[in-house]
């Protein structure tokens, strides 16, 4: 093949190629012309979307609780890890409160 041959062949290529561009968005800009896998794409760009938001934000709040979160009381006590020792809290000062009556 000559040198020019690869040129004709490279520009033909590109011609198709904006004009297979151009068709495409003419076709996604009238709404009568869109055809299901436009539906399609959207539909999977949205959930993919989706996903990365709320996968972010699950992942962020992880590990927050994995640092620093389940150390701290109130977080402790609104995931209800609290509630044996408050109740053996709870035990141990009536036993303290029945011995200081015993003992008076």
């Amino acid at each position: 093949m000559q040198p020019s041959q690869v040129a004709f062949q490279a520009l033909d290529y590109a011609q198709q190629l904006k004009v297979s561009i151009e068709a495409d968005a003419q076709r996604k800009s009238d709404p009568g012309l869109r055809v299901p896998a436009d539906y399609a794409f959207a539909l999977l760009a949205l959930l993919a979307a989706g996903g990365l938001v709320l996968g972010s934000i699950a992942l962020g709040w992880w590990v927050l609780w994995r640092t620093t979160l389940h150390k701290m009381g109130p977080f402790r006590d609104l995931m209800g890890l609290n509630k044996a020792a408050k109740a053996d809290a709870k035990q141990r000062a009536a036993a303290e409160i029945r011995a200081l009556k015993v003992r008076t």
